[in-house]
């Protein structure tokens, strides 16, 4: 009885282990292109569009499909 009590709690702590131990999956999809220098900041406004802040200071807009402006401000 004592043997299987404390195989029963080595399994159940290997079980929460492995739990810890698995690494989520994250996929990175382009979702808009023409923006110059490292994106330091994003933002939306709530009516579909993006705003790209770069280290550089310039602002770009991305309307909804991922369609940048291609004037920054």
């Amino acid at each position: 009885m004592k043997f299987s009590a404390n195989v029963s709690i080595l399994l159940l702590c290997m079980a929460t282990v492995s739990q810890t131990w698995a690494q989520p999956q994250v996929n990175i999809i382009e979702y808009a292109n023409g923006i110059y220098g490292k994106t330091s900041d994003l933002a939306t406004n709530g009516d579909g569009r993006m705003y790209a802040a770069t280290q550089l200071g310039y602002i770009y807009i991305i309307n909804p499909g991922g369609v940048t402006d291609t004037i920054p401000f």
